[in-house]
C-alpha cells in the first residue's frame, strides 16, 4: 500500500502499483511512501504485580510514520509507533520515501522508446529458467 502527497501537501491512500498510476494523476503526486503494516493502539489488562520498565532512551525508535488521526485526517510525522498516542487510530511505519526522478534512458537511432518489462518477462526473453 502507498500513501501519496500531492503538491499541495495532502496525503492520500492508493493501493495499487505506481506504474498504474494515470499520467495526469502522476503529474501532480510529489512523493510516495510505501508501507506494509499499521499499529492499533489497544487497551491490555496485565497482572498487578508486574512492573513495566520505564523506556530508556536507547529503546525509543523514532521513525517517519503516517498517522491517521480519529479524526480521519492523514499526517506525516516523525514518531515512536510502539508509544500511546491518544489521537491516532493507526499508526503506519513507512517501508520506503519514493520521489519523482527522471532517469535517462539510452534510445538508438530507429528504434522506439524500450517499454518496461517485468522480471517474468525479462528471464523469460533471455531464457535463464
Amino acid at each position: 500500500m502507498y500513501f501519496l502527497k500531492d503538491r499541495q501537501g495532502v496525503l492520500s491512500p492508493y493501493e495499487g502499483k505506481l506504474e498504474d498510476l494515470a499520467p495526469a494523476h502522476a503529474a501532480e503526486i510529489e512523493e510516495a511512501f510505501e508501507v506494509s503494516a499499521y499499529f492499533v493502539q489497544e487497551l491490555t489488562w496485565v497482572p498487578a504485580g508486574k512492573k513495566s520498565k520505564p523506556p530508556s532512551k536507547a529503546a525509543a525508535r523514532v521513525q517517519p510514520c503516517i498517522v491517521e488521526l480519529t479524526s480521519g485526517t492523514l499526517s506525516l510525522e516523525e514518531i515512536n509507533p510502539g508509544e500511546l498516542r491518544e489521537d491516532a487510530a493507526k499508526i503506519y511505519p513507512i517501508d520506503k520515501h519514493l520521489l519523482r526522478k527522471f532517469v535517462p534512458i539510452k534510445v538508438s537511432l530507429g528504434k522506439s522508446v524500450p517499454e518496461k518489462k517485468s522480471g517474468a518477462a525479462r528471464k523469460a526473453a533471455t531464457g535463464a529458467s
